[in-house]
């Protein structure tokens, strides 16, 4: 049984909702994932959910944590 176009872009959609790295590729699919963009992804996720209160991200320039943290 094949995935219709329609049928993969709602499982893309339901998975951005509770990931925010599959937002941001949603959001800009050509978005080039680093292993520090997820574990900037995953640490925002938590201030979101109330797990972590506070998150300060220390990264060289042109790192994307201004997009992450205040664009997506």
């Amino acid at each position: 049984m094949e995935t219709t176009l329609e049928e993969a872009a709602q499982k893309a959609i339901s998975r951005a909702r509770n990931d925010f790295l599959a937002f941001c590729l949603l959001v800009n699919p050509n978005f080039a994932v680093a292993p520090h963009h997820k574990l900037m992804a995953d640490e925002l996720m938590d201030v979101e959910s109330g797990k972590s209160q506070r998150l300060m991200i220390f990264t060289p320039p042109r790192s994307t944590k201004s997009i992450m943290g205040s664009i997506y």
